[in-house]
């Protein structure tokens, strides 16, 4: 389905020559430019007063008797009509719907309706009981009236406006006929009255249906009507638009105007003219008053702008035409708007009773709304130029008619007859300046109309977004149908068909009945290079009628070209700056032999006025001798017709997204820009230009110079001789001599290409023909996402030049649809192979036949049969890959689980597409920027990767989804059925390791790549370490290293290592992670990763990172205890921030702690001793061994504040039990560290907190016993802290404390049932001993105290228990 490569190269060249003379032809000057009009000037220039502004075709040599018009024919009124006169009492109108081809007439009452074209088909209506004043035919709105109503037509009479339906037998477009017999409804729609004081002048319609007239009170009003009436609106109704701008900020001049006008002539609106391409209207009035009303840019609105009368036309034209008599500026007798189509920067052409047009701009360079309106150029009409007479211009000009360029205008010249006068542009394009054509026709009776006739559907798009106006008639004239004009009047109807430059070739011909004749040579010598253009349109017909002038075209076409050759620069043919010549400007070189005519030689046509410029005469004038080559005008020619017939597809979209409605439903669907009908005009257009060069070939391609080149080269040399260098002519001969060959050989090939080039947009046609002969939306969802985005896109050069993947996708799409309807491709198959035997070669076969064998696969219901068919036709798909969509054939494979295929036929592909391995140097050399081919070979291999990934991401998807659906037997029976495309879990399960498997079983690594990709993209980590391949290792180091920030990589990779017994390696990956600067690890995470290293470390045996097994242990062993303080920091941290806020000095601290591992200074200084973390502070001390004694109380004070700070809410039991448990849970930490835990300055310390906050006397003691220090020991310090005499105990006044602490401890521990009874006689006896030094104290005491009295009956008899237990 591709081009073969060989064509390539000429492909390419022969598209560079058909690109450069599109772009000659693009080089034409818009209206306004031939007119030399320039923005921001406030005076109009002025034309038509040259010599060379018109030019009569008749005036030229040989041309006398060629005529006017291509065909005039007269048709008379219908002989019923002519009877309907006799009956005419009051008003009879005339007029034409050059939609319809129908002209009309009006009698009184009664409207009869014919075809002009032959005067049948006359209807009627006499439904009417007033005068018909005014009629007008205009496009319905969409979706108001039935379908069979095509038009409305609008009959005014003095009282009211009705409005009739018109339909037609029969709505095909055929031999010319846009319809059929034509029928009036019986029936008015609609009937709407008229105020007494209104009289209706002219009326017109808009393409989107809205309709509007004009009054002879000079007002514009339009009729709305709807498909039903609202609550407060009628369903028909008139509305006044010129109503609502009288105050407005121009009504001040308008009323102004009105008033003047009142003391003045009556005046009334006689035309509307509407602009379809920018949405403008424009009226003019019988006083020569032109207003501009803005309908929007969507059409629906009304708005009026502007209003330009006559004094003000007048003035304008004579400040710029001093000279001439102002009486030729008014009145004002017909306008015309001027298309985008036409001009970007013209919008406005009006014509006065004298034949001056007069052309306005009414929008501004920065906007397409009007705004204003400005008269910027005056053209006189023909023979006003000083050398002819006066007598032989226009006047009392009465109708006229202007579209796209041409004008016709009527003047009166008598009461029997009228004078028809043409100026026409197109015989002189790429002008510099505008010159037209020019001739005049006597008509016998009064003209009533001119118009054109036109199919109405053809009307400018007013939503085309131009950019630039269309080219000159010219570069179209092969595709469109001879201009045909209709004058209508009394006598009946003429039909005027206008001269093409083909057509007028085609009279000059025929006439002359030879191609030596002079009319011939001068039609030659107006525009060479067109010229020929003509001839081989006229010469390319396949018309039986046109037989005899092909011929003549053929021999024209040979004789007035010359041969290729390479052109000597000298001072005579180098152009000047500033000037150039469109390809016409190309002389006629002397007649060579013509093919079947003995010719005399003729001389050469006089010179003729020089066209636009678009590119130098020759291509390059270089000074320094060096010859130039140059095509002949054949070659030219050819390519310049070609250029011209593709020139509407060749960078155009080929297809549109358009929203289509179903069932009141929108959908958007993809359809061709081009009907199947288009496209076979194309190619046929296309093939007969190939058939005329292959039966000319030996002319096209033969190596003889014709006889005059010699002289011309020998004139040229002649040009430079020099009388000091003799031999120059002589040696400019031979150099001329030597270039021959060369030359003609270099065309020769540029032929070749050519047909290269024309068979590949004859095929190309043809497909694209072939599928719009099909559902092409059908055929188009057969394609893939990514291809229809490619082809919404593609411009048909891309179909033709392309590398054949977007052909090749067509053709499958097309094949597809036939599969998906169980029918044969036989058929489709054999007609691509005779239409596009380039595109549709033996390959294409083996994948027609392989998808053919796929889809028996799909709807075949034997299960061996359907298995059978899915391999037979992998086998054959990896065959062919380079010519397979591997993506939609993978995507069927997997629609029934035949995931083996995908696997086989994806690798086979990538493998196909990347022979040298291109892909795997890429990706093992780092991805290197410059490596542009290894990158397009990654690519290629990459997509064809996907096919497998996403066979995995579909079962991985039926994996995870719900489990509770029931089994579907085997994959080969679902195979055997599509319609059962789901899966059960422990189904997809299964399918997928399959997949997994059998892909890792290949041997290119690039697939390993990718699924290990895939792996981790789905978090199947464990999945990925089961994997047994070589690949992996380095795959986890290359990710590593290129992607330092991939925690995932280097997570996978120790266990990788750890998997595989490396416990070196794993322990330097975890000890690496941990103290890796990130926040994306957090600190728990690195406190993990450290456990693990030394886990690792001690399962291996090898000389670590500070020289032995030992010393590295013994290194991640301090790290882990480091990192525990530091995660020890950050939890206090967190309970800090819950409970003073969210401050930012505590966020940016928790940050840093989770974005590193610090050493225990920087804990300690950083952290610990800036939050006041005195927990953290004691723990930093004790691991660091850092002996000071003053700095471990203070901790242990701020430890125990802390916590009574902490505990200050709560209720009384509630905070003796949180600060108890919180010192015990510290100081199990450290009590076996008298060291940090200093137990009689914990003891002082919670006591006197006791004294002063109405402690329970038993929590400091009980607290310790709950860290495990013994009653022994607590007995023993609080002895210590007794004999202290501490005299903190007098100043809060409770001198009795430790007596009573001592006392509780004693006797508790005495009761206590956990002392083994050696231990409980040991207590017993040490406290005896002091119990008798309390007593001493306390009796020392003042005994007049209850307080020391109870006290000391208490030791006492705590003395005498003691005893009994000693």
């Amino acid at each position: 389905m591709t081009h073969q490569h060989a064509s390539n190269q000429a492909l390419s060249e022969a598209s560079k020559q058909l690109e450069k003379h599109l772009d000659q032809d693009s080089h034409y000057l818009d209206l306004s430019r031939l007119l030399n009009i320039s923005s921001g000037s406030y005076t109009a220039g002025i034309s038509g007063i040259g010599e060379n502004d018109y030019a009569s075709i008749s005036a030229l040599p040989g041309l006398q008797n060629v005529p006017n018009f291509a065909n005039v024919r007269r048709v008379p009124l219908p002989v019923e009509l002519v009877e309907q006169f006799n009956h005419l009492q009051y008003n009879c109108l005339m007029g034409l719907f050059p939609e319809i081809k129908r002209a009309w007439l009006s009698i009184d009452s009664d409207i009869f309706v014919w075809n002009y074209e032959d005067g049948s088909d006359v209807a009627y209506f006499d439904g009417l009981s007033e005068y018909i004043m005014c009629v007008g035919l205009v496009r319905p709105k969409p979706g108001i009236f039935q379908d069979h109503i095509k038009f409305l037509l609008c009959l005014a009479t003095a009282v009211d406006v009705v409005l009739l339906g018109v339909s037609f037998s029969e709505a095909t477009q055929t031999a010319g006929y846009p319809y059929k017999e034509m029928h009036l409804q019986p029936e008015p729609l609609f009937v709407l009255p008229l105020d007494q004081q209104i009289e209706i002048t002219s009326i017109s319609g808009t393409r989107n249906g809205r309709i509007f007239m004009t009054t002879k009170n000079c007002c514009l009003f339009e009729i709305e009507y709807r498909d039903k009436a609202g609550w407060f609106t009628q369903q028909c109704r008139i509305v006044n638009h010129s109503s609502s701008y009288l105050y407005g900020v121009s009504g001040i001049y308008n009323i102004f105007m009105k008033v003047v006008n009142l003391f003045s002539t009556e005046d009334s609106m006689q035309q509307i003219a509407i602009d379809e391409s920018r949405n403008i209207l424009y009226t003019l009035s019988k006083e020569s008053t032109i207003q501009v009303y803005d309908l929007g840019s969507n059409g629906n609105l009304t708005s009026h702008v502007v209003t330009l009368n006559r004094g003000a036309i007048l003035s304008q034209a004579s400040r710029s035409a001093r000279y001439i008599d102002a009486g030729n500026f008014a009145p004002v007798v017909y306008i015309a708007p001027i298309s985008k189509q036409e001009s970007l920067g013209v919008q406005l052409i009006a014509v006065t009773k004298s034949g001056v047009r007069l052309y306005f701009v009414v929008t501004s360079s920065f906007s397409d709304r009007p705004s204003h309106i400005q008269l910027v150029h005056i053209r006189m009409p023909p023979g006003c130029t000083p050398s002819v007479p006066a007598i032989q211009r226009p006047n009392n000009i009465n109708i006229s008619y202007y579209n796209h360029g041409l004008m016709l205008m009527a003047s009166s010249s008598s009461d029997d007859s009228d004078i028809l006068w043409l100026t026409n542009p197109d015989v002189f394009p790429f002008m510099k300046l505008l010159k037209e054509s020019q001739c005049t026709t006597a008509i016998n009776g009064h003209i009533w109309a001119i118009n054109e006739t036109k199919d109405f559907d053809q009307v400018a798009n007013p939503n085309l977004k131009t950019v630039k106006s269309d080219p000159p008639a010219i570069v179209s004239q092969h595709a469109k149908p001879l201009r045909q004009f209709v004058i209508l009047g009394a006598q009946g109807a003429y039909l005027l068909d206008s001269f093409r430059p083909s057509e007028l070739l085609r009279c000059i011909l025929l006439k002359c009945g030879r191609v030596d004749q002079e009319a011939v040579q001068t039609y030659f010598s107006m525009d060479t290079i067109n010229a020929v253009v003509s001839c081989l349109v006229l010469a390319c017909s396949n018309r039986p009628s046109d037989q005899h002038v092909t011929k003549l075209a053929a021999q024209a076409f040979f004789c007035y070209s010359d041969e290729p050759r390479f052109e000597f620069p000298t001072s005579s043919n180098i152009t000047q700056p500033g000037v150039g010549s469109h390809p016409g400007d190309t002389k006629p070189q002397p007649f060579q032999q013509p093919p079947s005519t003995n010719v005399n030689q003729a001389p050469s046509p006089p010179e003729s006025g020089r066209p636009l410029s678009t590119e130098n005469t020759l291509q390059s004038a270089p000074t320094d001798g060096v010859p130039v080559m140059k095509f002949s005008l054949k070659h030219d020619g050819v390519y310049l017709y070609l250029s011209r017939i593709l020139r509407p597809v060749w960078n155009t979209n080929l297809t549109a997204e358009v929203v289509r409605t179903s069932t009141k439903v929108e959908y958007v669907t993809m359809e061709s820009q081009f009907s199947s009908e288009e496209l076979l005009w194309l190619c046929e257009q296309v093939a007969s230009l190939k058939a005329f060069i292959e039966e000319h070939n030996q002319l096209f391609l033969s190596p003889s110079l014709h006889h005059h080149m010699l002289n011309v080269v020998k004139s040229q040399a002649g040009v430079r001789s020099d009388p000091n260098v003799p031999n120059r002519q002589v040696i400019q001969s031979q150099l001329q001599q030597r270039y021959k060959a060369d030359a003609v050989s270099t065309e020769k090939r540029s032929f070749e290409n050519m047909s290269s080039l024309l068979t590949g947009c004859i095929e190309c046609f043809s497909l694209w023909s072939i599928i719009c002969n099909h559902d092409f939306s059908v055929v188009m969802t057969n394609l893939s996402k990514e291809m229809k985005d490619i082809i919404l896109r593609t411009k048909f050069k891309d179909l033709v030049l392309g590398d054949g993947k977007i052909t090749n996708a067509l053709i499958a799409a097309l094949i597809d649809m036939y599969l998906l309807d169980n029918a044969s491709t036989d058929p489709i198959t054999d007609q691509l192979r005779i239409k596009c035997p380039s595109l549709y070669s033996s390959d294409d076969a083996t994948c027609s036949k392989a998808y053919e064998m796929l889809h028996q696969a799909k709807i075949s219901t034997d299960m061996k049969e359907a298995e059978l068919a899915y391999r037979s036709s992998l086998q054959l798909f990896r065959q062919v890959t380079k010519h397979v969509d591997v993506a939609q054939v993978c995507q069927q494979y997997k629609n029934v689980f035949f995931f083996e295929g995908v696997i086989e036929l994806a690798l086979t592909a990538a493998e196909a597409e990347d022979v040298k391995e291109y892909a795997l140097n890429f990706y093992k050399n780092g991805d290197p920027p410059n490596d542009n081919i290894g990158r397009e070979a990654f690519t290629k291999r990459s997509h064809y990767y996907k096919c497998i990934v996403d066979s995995l991401d579909y079962l991985m998807n039926a994996a995870v989804s719900d489990a509770s659906r029931s089994p579907l037997g085997s994959v080969s029976s679902k195979r055997a059925n599509t319609n059962l495309n789901t899966l059960t879990v422990n189904e997809a399960e299964t399918m997928m390791e399959k997949v997994l498997s059998d892909s890792f079983a290949s041997g290119d690594e690039l697939i390993h790549v990718t699924l290990y990709d895939w792996l981790i993209a789905n978090n199947l980590h464990d999945r990925l370490l089961e994997v047994s391949s070589v690949y992996l290792e380095a795959y986890l180091k290359r990710a590593t290293t290129s992607q330092p920030s991939n925690l995932v990589a280097m997570d996978l990779l120790w266990k990788y290592y750890e998997k595989n017994n490396k416990y070196q390696s794993a322990s330097l990956i975890l000890s690496k992670l941990a103290e890796r600067t990130s926040t994306d690890i957090t600190l728990q995470k690195r406190v993990e990763y450290l456990s693990r290293a030394i886990i690792s470390a001690k399962s291996a045996s090898f000389p670590g990172a500070s020289g032995s097994a030992g010393d590295f242990l013994h290194e991640l062993e301090e790290k882990l205890e480091v990192a525990r303080i530091q995660s020890k920091i950050h939890d206090a941290l967190v309970l800090l921030q819950q409970e003073k806020g969210h401050l930012q000095e505590y966020t940016e601290a928790l940050r840093e702690l989770n974005g590193g591992i610090f050493d225990i200074s920087t804990l300690y200084k950083d952290f610990a001793s800036r939050f006041d973390l005195a927990e953290c502070k004691l723990a930093i001390l004790y691991t660091a061994g850092h002996n000071d004694v003053n700095l471990v109380e203070t901790v242990w004070k701020d430890i125990i504040d802390y916590e009574i700070h902490r505990s200050k809410m709560l209720s009384e039991g509630a905070k003796m039990s949180s600060i108890s448990n919180r010192l015990a849970e510290i100081g199990n930490l450290y009590a076996h560290s008298e060291q940090y835990f200093p137990l009689l300055y914990i003891l002082t310390l919670l006591e006197k907190r006791s004294c002063e906050l109405n402690w329970d006397p038993r929590l400091a003691y009980e607290t310790m016993l709950r860290i495990d220090i013994s009653r022994k020991t607590m007995l023993t310090a609080y002895n210590l802290l007794f004999r202290a005499k501490d005299p903190f105990w007098q100043a809060v006044k409770k001198p009795l404390h430790l007596f009573l602490v001592i006392h509780n401890l004693i006797t508790s521990s005495i009761e206590a049932k956990d002392l083994v009874p050696d231990d409980k006689r040991e207590f017993c006896i040490s406290a005896l001993s002091s119990v008798d030094s309390y007593l001493v104290e306390l009796e020392s005491m003042s005994l007049s105290s209850i307080a020391v009295q109870n006290m000391i009956s208490r030791y006492r008899s705590l003395k005498a228990q003691l005893s009994r237990l000693t």
